[in-house]
């Protein structure tokens, strides 16, 4: 059942990836480069100051509830911690803006390059802080539809608001309001799905509030070092270049939007079931999780690597059009940092899982350092592509040390063999993809798109061909599948979530 819920939060994320393409699509054309990259500047300052909205409390918040502690306690102390949250955040803004970044907020030095921009995208944040409230209770509880639809309804409108404010002329303006459009369907379609799931909300108390520090404790290190992670590319970008390489590398990272949910969807449900296991010591039980879980990542990340690599120059110019060809790089850079970061995450959240987190705070911190002197070295010299190289970088080195420290803690085997056998697929696979490449613009010159969809074809045959052949991909795989894929069985999950 754990592995169908997986299939459906995949199946979500591939949907808002859907509405987050033609959004894009729509964006580039009718916003430009400069316009996106602004909005972005603004998305990730204000994301620098956002550690301070979380800190760690959603994941203990979704270790308690997985435990099984009184719900309506775990959701009242959640709120009570977020709501103090957002009050200190609101507090850091003002200080920045008014102490530390000068009193005009129209002056040309000044961090904030369009006050407009700057508010509504505040208010954004806001909102999406409350939601959280909610959908992390629904993650704790494994209950993905409740998680999913409302940031698909928010995704939909948000794509309605670009076409259309875009279309009148609006530029940045029209996608910082898209983006608030997005946050409040969002907010108010998981307060009706929150009250018909009749879950309580009670006082927060000592005890729970002194449960959720204990474990949000060194989350405090490394919660604030993941946001510098996540925003500090496009500040420096910036700062180091200009608007324009900001939109190309925010526009990459949105288009490669379903990549990284191909891990995030899995980890919705493997969180809780490693926390689960693991408090009642079935760690047989915890390990079989994740060898599948890595194995199935790997088989799916390393086919869609060596495809999309071959063609990332055609991606480009089909999504973007001409202008954003530059971003090719990009797109190869980071599909190699998602294949990484795919297969390491699993690993991360057994250190979640098992409470021994406090190692992910020290490599947090050695990335932070790590990735600030790769981008100030490369980006003067290679713009957004050097950020690219820096995330790979990054990632090489926290992966690898992740995957380390959970081997040390719960003695996990590692099949040599078939990391050998994974990385030769892959390899085989990239040679097959540029073979087909190369005969389809020699004997098919037709309309580019469906050059893509033939090459592509050909490569996804080749992958699974050579899985077959080297053993990695078996009649018990295509079993495991079909009983996933079962619709009857979806229905009934969809309809026990609901019941």
């Amino acid at each position: 059942m754990r592995a169908r819920k997986s299939l459906v939060a995949f199946l979500s994320d591939y949907l808002k990836a859907g509405i987050g393409f033609v959004t894009v699509f729509f964006v580039t054309r009718l916003i430009g480069a400069e316009a996106i990259g602004i909005v972005a500047y603004h998305l990730s300052l204000l994301g620098l100051f956002s550690f301070f909205l979380d800190i760690g409390i959603s994941t203990a918040h979704i270790k308690r509830v997985s435990e099984k502690n009184d719900l309506g306690r775990c959701v009242g102390t959640y709120l009570f911690l977020k709501i103090t949250a957002l009050l200190i955040y609101l507090g850091i803004i003002i200080i920045y803006l008014y102490f530390f970044s000068g009193l005009h907020l129209t002056s040309p030095g000044h961090a904030i390059k369009d006050a407009r921009i700057f508010i509504i995208l505040l208010c954004y944040y806001l909102f999406d802080q409350f939601t959280s409230v909610l959908t992390a209770t629904f993650s704790a509880r494994e209950e993905v539809v409740k998680l999913n639809l409302p940031m698909i309804l928010g995704r939909s409108g948000k794509m309605v608001v670009v076409m259309t404010l875009g279309f009148l002329g609006w530029g940045g303006i029209g996608l910082a309001i898209s983006y608030c459009v997005d946050s409040l369907l969002s907010f108010g379609l998981s307060v009706i799905l929150f009250k018909k799931a009749h879950i309580p909300v009670k006082k927060p108390d000592f005890e729970m509030i002194k449960s959720y520090w204990k474990y949000a404790l060194p989350m405090m290190f490394i919660i604030p070092v993941s946001v510098l992670l996540s925003n500090v590319d496009r500040v420096m970008i910036q700062r180091l270049s200009n608007s324009t390489q900001v939109g190309f590398y925010y526009s990459v990272q949105s288009l490669l939007g379903i990549i990284n949910s191909i891990s995030s969807s899995a980890m919705i449900v493997l969180l809780p079931k490693i926390s689960a296991d693991f408090s009642m010591g079935k760690i047989t039980e915890l390990k079989t999780s994740i060898y599948k879980a890595v194995r199935y990542l790997a088989v799916l990340m390393m086919g869609l690597f060596a495809i999309m690599n071959v063609q990332a120059d055609w991606i480009v110019q089909i999504c973007f059009g001409k202008e954003f060809l530059a971003t090719s790089a990009i797109l190869q850079w980071m599909l190699l940092t998602y294949l990484i970061a795919t297969v390491a995450r699993p690993y991360s959240n057994i250190l979640y899982g098992i409470e021994k987190h406090r190692g992910v705070a020290k490599i947090s911190i050695l990335n932070l350092l790590l990735l600030i002197t790769c981008n100030w070295w490369l980006i003067p010299k290679m713009g957004a592509s050097g950020a690219a190289i820096s995330n790979v970088v990054i990632w090489v080195f926290s992966g690898s040390a992740q995957v380390f420290l959970a081997h040390r803690y719960l003695q996990l085997s590692m099949n040599g063999r078939r990391v050998l056998n994974m990385i030769v697929s892959c390899f085989l696979t990239w040679l097959a993809t540029l073979f087909s490449r190369f005969m389809v613009l020699k004997f098919l010159p037709i309309h580019l798109v469906f050059q893509l969809m033939i090459v592509s074809a050909f490569g996804i045959s080749a992958y699974i061909l050579i899985l077959t052949m080297l053993g990695e991909w078996q009649k018990a795989d295509w079993v495991y599948v079909r009983r996933i894929l079962n619709p009857s069985e979806a229905k009934k999950d969809f309809v026990r979530e609901f019941r």
